[in-house]
């Protein structure tokens, strides 16, 4: 997008008063004033300016002046000192994917407030994904699956240790789930496929041998999974069966080429990367997409 739509954006929330109220209106702000709690007064506040305050307002007790409250209290940016509006506009940034570095320009922010946040909101994406696990597949649909390898450089060239990935592909939803994994052993595998794969498919995976003998479809599911797979170092679609996993590499790599792309992240950040690949599959597939409904699980996961 550019710079003249971000601007245009912003000029809805040019002043404080018109920010508490965007986001009052989001369910971000409490819209209700809260109970004075002083002596069990329980009497309500009310907003009143004070210019002591980043927002310039606070909720005070009309009985008990003393008492007071943060207009943000027990919301997301409770104990933040960010101007509101700086906020509102960190949020759409972060659903355009615009780079860190230009956020540091566009919200007049340094890159470590910059990059707690955008930390914050792929948090979100981890929470809600961890709270709703996307179920793949469905009766005589396909889902493709395999194990895969990820490499990455990091600080100048390091290269941080080869780690093992299960990727699964909705080939019909066009939605795929990737984890990190200690080994690919039937003991890890098998219950991964339980927990994302609809009862019924049709599995389509590789020869290796933790699917093998009849495992897949000896998983304690109704209906059973249907397993079919293709011996990818002779061909990529099996001229018998059709089985093929070219869908679930093609997703992998996009995730990886994203991931790369990431070169000064910890090996430790990588999972709430991947978090949020997945979680834009679902939710982000346009700015006012991710844009809504970030704000959305914001509010869900702060009630």
């Amino acid at each position: 997008m550019a710079a003249t739509g971000i601007l245009s954006f912003c000029e809805q929330f040019y002043t404080v008063d018109l920010a508490i109220s965007y986001l009052r209106e989001r369910n971000i702000l409490r819209r209700d004033p809260p109970p004075c709690t002083r002596n069990d007064c329980n009497r309500l506040m009310t907003q009143v300016k004070c210019s002591a305050v980043v927002d310039g307002v606070t909720w005070r007790c009309p009985r008990h002046k003393g008492s007071k409250k943060s207009i943000r209290t027990d919301s997301f940016v409770a104990k933040s000192n960010l101007q509101l509006h700086q906020f509102i506009l960190l949020m759409y940034t972060w659903a355009l994917s615009i780079p860190p570095q230009t956020q540091e320009i566009l919200c007049g922010l340094t890159k470590k407030t910059v990059v707690e946040w955008n930390q914050f909101f792929r948090g979100v994406c981890s929470w809600w994904l961890t709270c709703n696990p996307v179920q793949l597949g469905g009766p005589n649909q396909i889902v493709e699956i395999e194990s895969l390898i990820f490499k990455q450089k990091y600080n100048r060239g390091h290269m941080v240790p080869k780690r093992w990935v299960f990727g699964l592909y909705d080939v019909e939803a066009k939605i795929g789930v990737a984890e990190f994994v200690e080994d690919r052993s039937r003991e890890i595998l098998l219950p991964i496929i339980e927990r994302y794969v609809t009862p019924g498919s049709i599995i389509h995976s590789d020869c290796w041998a933790a699917y093998g003998k009849g495992a897949i479809s000896a998983l304690p599911v109704v209906p059973p999974y249907e397993h079919v797979s293709v011996n990818s170092s002779e061909n990529f679609v099996d001229p018998e069966t059709g089985a093929c996993t070219n869908r679930v590499k093609a997703f992998w790599k996009a995730m990886k080429m994203k991931l790369k792309a990431i070169n000064s992240t910890t090996a430790e950040m990588l999972p709430s990367y991947m978090d949020e690949f997945m979680w834009r599959q679902q939710f982000g597939k346009n700015t006012e997409e991710a844009y809504e409904n970030l704000i959305t699980h914001i509010t869900m996961m702060l009630p």
